[in-house]
């Protein structure tokens, strides 16, 4: 598992480097920097993946159970945000007679994602 935390530690440092270079702020680098790297030092004892320390510095994999997974909380988030957005356009449409607000946009993606990351954490509990 050596070479997997290596090589991980190296392609955060080159999303760093390259952050830095296009001029982000240096708060914003450094955040960005610790999440990606928290996330690569937690995914192998996360459960989402299968860990085949063999492999290297590609240890993770997925199998079909975890893909499974994947795919119905995908389908889940879809469905939510369809259902929202048809919501929002007969409202937007029939009702109030304007234009969609941007932020209502938003806050359709984010309850997509708010349902995969639920629908995702609940499929995977045993």
């Amino acid at each position: 598992m050596m070479k997997y935390y290596v090589s991980r530690v190296a392609v955060t440092v080159v999303a760093v480097t390259v952050l830095l270079l296009a001029g982000a702020p240096w708060w914003m680098v450094t955040v960005g920097g610790v999440l990606v790297l928290g996330f690569f030092l937690l995914a192998p004892r996360s459960g989402r993946y299968v860990v085949k320390a063999e492999r290297g510095s590609t240890a993770l994999r997925r199998d079909e159970w975890t893909q499974a997974m994947v795919n119905k909380a995908g389908r889940n988030g879809f469905v939510a945000l369809m259902l929202a957005a048809a919501g929002v356009g007969v409202y937007w449409g029939s009702i109030a007679k304007t234009g969609v607000p941007a932020f209502v946009l938003y806050l359709l993606v984010a309850l997509g994602w708010m349902v995969y990351f639920a629908s995702d954490f609940w499929l995977r509990r045993r």
